[in-house]
């Protein structure tokens, strides 16, 4: 599935061909856009959020069920998702409240209630990504330079800590780094993606981060030289084989929108 403006593409191809017909159709205006849609794998049962881009904490959100989104009324208006992971067990969007800043919104109905649980040491970081093994949650982002930028939950997403192990990385600069992609190709193993600079440097980097052990140690993986720089890496997603993410630059010697491979 793809996101944009108002709408939700879907690819049963392979992305050969896409088709809009799966869009909701009671989204309010223009200013609304998809923030983020997951499936549970086969595709049969969904989960879509949208913003209201112009102000803010303004959300919505649905749930597709063989042939037609219906809306959740009980998904927190004021609210501005940012993504959105569902597994066979329950579905996690998040962003930020606009009272009480970065959230987890974690529902194991299918969308019909949510729980909310604030992210220990968020300081006004934002939160970008979201994703969960059998084992454990991760949710990542990023902003505030006295912030972390990784959490982790073990027990479905009620509770989450920061994860510390990252300001160990050598030459990585926590405070400046910003997440915005995490996926698990194990319960042990997940790769990072974003943006940071290097420690002693004012020059921002694509960054993608590696943890073989669950979270306890990371390294950060070697890219090619024409992702190195730039805006940084978006989100990425792992199988069993490889990963794949985006990184677009602000040099114009190199094209915006690169996109990197890796075999892990």
């Amino acid at each position: 599935n793809f996101i944009g403006t108002g709408s939700v593409l879907e690819t049963t191809d392979g992305g050969t061909t896409w088709q809009k017909s799966l869009t909701p159709s009671d989204i309010p205006n223009s200013q609304f856009e998809m923030a983020a849609v997951s499936c549970i794998q086969g595709g049969t049962s969904c989960l879509a959020v949208a913003a209201d881009r112009i102000s803010s904490a303004n959300a919505m959100a649905w749930w597709w069920e063989g042939n037609s989104w219906n809306s959740l009324p009980s998904f927190p208006s004021d609210w501005s998702p940012n993504a959105a992971f569902c597994d066979g067990s329950a579905c996690y969007v998040v962003g930020a409240d606009s009272m009480s800043g970065p959230e987890v919104l974690r529902s194991t109905d299918n969308g019909a209630t949510w729980n909310s649980a604030s992210l220990a040491s968020s300081d006004g970081s934002g939160i970008d990504a979201v994703t969960c093994t059998a084992v454990s949650c991760w949710a990542v982002g990023g902003g505030n330079s006295n912030a972390s930028i990784v959490w982790n939950s073990t027990d479905h997403g009620n509770s989450w800590v920061p994860n510390s192990s990252v300001s160990t990385i050598s030459g990585f600069d926590e405070s400046s780094a910003v997440l915005s992609g995490v996926s698990c190709i194990s319960s042990s193993h997940c790769v990072l993606s974003g943006l940071a600079t290097s420690k002693g440097s004012q020059n921002v980097q694509t960054v993608v981060l590696e943890t073989v052990n669950g979270g306890s140690s990371f390294a950060v993986v070697k890219l090619p030289t024409y992702g190195s720089g730039g805006l940084g890496a978006g989100s990425v997603s792992c199988w069993s084989q490889g990963c794949i993410t985006t990184s677009g630059s602000d040099e114009s010697s190199k094209p915006v929108g690169e996109l990197l491979i890796g075999h892990v």
